[in-house]
């Protein structure tokens, strides 16, 4: 399997958590299903008002709970843009019913950012439980409430999970891994056809 690979101009320094912890949430279409926006709004009532956030992507305005600790981030289309999403939050919460191997999720732990997401599909194949995020029981939510308080309560294991989201993502999601396993796939492929 070869995955997508993430622009070296897209890494950032693992980070501390801010005084005042924001999560973060993007989606291209809050209308899809499959990519969990419905639970999002779910999670948003399970008491998580001490915590600010911030949306990107398309939103259906008049589904979201008008609250002081939630802004909107607007529709992200391009890396700049994706850069100063991910520069002012703390965590990424995913909370996709259905997706194979995500680019935000990639994204986020390029920028040092954990990941807490529904352990579905590929997920697993990038999010390490408790190393650079949390998977969660699919669609448990008070279990996901649980781990997003548990790192941003803990300054050292969020300190943790930002380092080792930027090494896995260096290490196993960078352009160039993804390149060179690319380039020594088909080098192996030409010279058993040449033999």
């Amino acid at each position: 399997i070869i995955h997508n690979g993430i622009p070296e101009n897209l890494y950032v320094s693992p980070k501390n958590l801010n005084h005042q912890p924001i999560i973060g949430f993007l989606i291209a279409d809050s209308k899809d299903i499959v990519k969990g926006f419905n639970l999002f709004l779910l999670l948003l009532k399970k008491q998580m008002d001490r915590y600010r956030f911030l949306l990107a992507g398309n939103y259906e305005s008049d589904k979201l709970p008008i609250h002081h600790n939630i802004k909107m981030f607007g529709y992200i289309n391009s890396e700049k843009q994706l850069q100063s999403f991910f520069k002012e939050i703390d965590i990424l919460v995913y909370t996709s019913i259905y997706d194979n191997f995500p680019n935000v999720i990639l994204e986020s732990l390029a920028q040092s950012t954990p990941v807490i997401a529904f352990d579905v599909c590929g997920i697993a194949e990038i999010i390490r439980d408790k190393t650079n995020g949390f998977l969660v029981e699919p669609f448990n939510l008070d279990k996901f409430r649980q781990k997003i308080e548990e790192v941003l309560d803990n300054n050292y294991l969020y300190k943790q999970l930002s380092i080792s989201a930027f090494d896995t993502s260096r290490s196993q999601f960078s352009i160039s891994k993804v390149s060179n396993t690319l380039v020594n796939i088909y080098r192996d492929k030409v010279m058993l056809l040449n033999q």
